[in-house]
This record gives structure tokens, sequence and C-alpha cells, in this order.
């Protein structure tokens, strides 16, 4: 069965597992070790044989004297932009638990730069542990209370855990020195609509469009808000708006659909559904718009399309 993602605000998804058959998604591992043994040893790619072995020091704190002597040129040690540099290639060949491992290396050697804690918090996002990422970001705001990577990330993290009005608090205390920051100001407002309280949180997306008046997510999560108090009309013309943006995505879709729909323009809402979606998962949408009108509700669209 398809099946659609919940329409909500705008926020990175996390990543799915691959469905590929196990021996391809070996193969793959197997890439991915070799070009991150090339990137550490600075050497000839070893053997398939030794792959297996293939190991790091403990990573848990500063090398120690003979740990270091041993540590092959272009390993982690030399300099923070190194360190990050093969941290960042881990992450982008998608082996997260050990970018994550270089990270709280990098991090432990250079406690005074807050990038190897935002690195580490935003791997830990991408594996589904925002607990620990927030322990992450913290620790970056405690080198640079005023770095705006970190703010995002905390703020990010808590919403995930469900704690809006912590995150809410996150970004206010940023706002109160760097006003005109549109990331933070979407962030806050997305904390307050999760809050329940729609007024305020329509209030921050305006702030953050007065900034950037084209920004597709700003104008998402605008429009959803707008869905959330019942606004119907305002939010079509948003999200409207939104979806002729070259930035527009799935999400935007969705949300404009919605609107259509809990306004009663079915033949719009299902015009839009259709650029992603097919025939059973359009109508199995519109019937729930016709139940939500017939209800009055303005609540989330339930688990069952997702």
């Amino acid at each position: 069965m398809v099946k659609t993602p919940r329409p909500g605000h705008e926020n990175p998804m996390l990543p799915t597992r691959s469905q590929a058959p196990l021996q391809a998604r070996f193969a793959t591992t197997r890439r991915r070790r070799l070009a991150l043994a090339g990137l550490l040893a600075a050497a000839p790619l070893l053997a398939a044989c030794e792959l297996d072995k293939l190991s790091l020091p403990d990573l848990s704190g500063p090398a120690t004297g003979a740990e270091a002597a041993a540590t092959p040129s272009g390993m982690p040690g030399e300099s923070l932009e190194k360190m990050m540099q093969v941290a960042e290639r881990t992450r982008a060949l998608g082996d997260l638990e050990m970018a994550a491992t270089l990270y709280r290396r990098a991090a432990a050697r250079h406690p005074e730069r807050p990038e190897p804690a935002v690195g580490l918090g935003e791997t830990l996002s991408d594996l589904g542990r925002p607990a620990e990422a927030a322990q992450a970001f913290r620790a970056a705001l405690g080198s640079d209370p005023a770095h705006e990577p970190a703010v995002l990330g905390l703020g990010k993290a808590l919403l995930r855990q469900e704690q809006p009005l912590a995150a809410l608090q996150v970004y206010q205390a940023y706002l109160a020195v760097r006003p005109q920051s549109a990331k933070a100001l979407s962030g806050a407002g997305v904390a307050a609509d999760m809050a329940g309280d729609h007024a305020q949180a329509q209030g921050l997306f305006r702030e953050g469009l007065a900034l950037t008046p084209d920004d597709a997510r700003l104008l998402n999560n605008l429009g959803y808000s707008l869905v959330l108090s019942a606004d119907y009309a305002e939010a079509v013309a948003v999200l409207e708006r939104a979806a002729a943006l070259p930035a527009a995505d799935q999400t935007t879709r969705q949300n404009l659909a919605l609107a259509y729909g809990l306004a009663g323009r079915e033949a719009e809402a299902a015009r839009t559904l259709r650029i992603d979606w097919d025939e059973a998962t359009v109508a199995r949408n519109l019937a729930w718009y016709r139940q939500q009108r017939q209800l009055g509700s303005t609540t989330e669209a339930p688990a069952a399309l997702q």
C-alpha cells in the first residue's frame, strides 16, 4: 500500500534503511570501508581480507603518546580541519556510527570549537537519537553560545523529543541577540505551533518572511499553521505561493492538498495529490478531508494517511 507523509511543518526527514538485497548492501558497505581506509591511512587500499581487521585507536578521548606516534599521516589528529574532513567524508559515505565516533574525537581534542560537536549532533540526529544529539549541541553552545547551527540543531532535537516549550526557549534566547535570523524564527514558529499557540507561530513565520519573502520553508510552515487555526482561505493562498517556488517539495504539496480539502475544494485537492500519489491514496485522503469537514475538525491527518 502506498503511504503518504503526514502533512506538517517542513523539517528534515530521517534517512530510511535501504531495502536492497543483503548481498548488495554488503557490497556497498565494503566499498565505503575501502574509501574510508584510503581516507584514514592515505595509503593504497587494504586487501579484502584485511578490511575486517580495520580498526581505529580508542576515540573516546585524546590519543596517548604511543597512539599518536602510531597514527598514519592523514588520520584525524593533525588538525581540526583534517579531522573534520575525514568525519564529513565518512558521514557522506553513509557510515554514521563511524562518523559520530570521529566527530566525538574531534570535539574532545578541540573543546574550544563548536563545529565538531555540531557535526556529532547532526549525525546523532540522522541516527534517530535526538536526546544524545541535544547533548552534543549543548556542548557546542558551551564553546560558542551564539553559534547558529548549534542553536538550530538543539531546537530541532528538542522538537523531535516533543519538548516544544524547551525548544521555544532556545530559539527565543538566540533571537534576543540575533533577531534577524529567519531560520531561528521558523524554528520558533514550529515550536509555538506544537505548543498550541498558532497566533504566536504565525507572527514568527511572518517576521521571517519579512526578511526572506520567498523562503519556501517559511511559507510552508505558515500555511500549515493557518490550516491548524482553520483559516483555510489564507492557508491556500500561502501554500499556493509556496508550491510555485522551485524549492517546493512533496510536503508543501501535501499541505496544499490538505488546505484545499478542508476548504471543500476537492477537485483541486485531488489534482494536487495526484502529482505524487496513486488513485487509491488520493481517494483515502479525500475521504478523510470530507470526514473532517463534517466533524468541523482541524486536527492533523491521522496515522493511516502517513
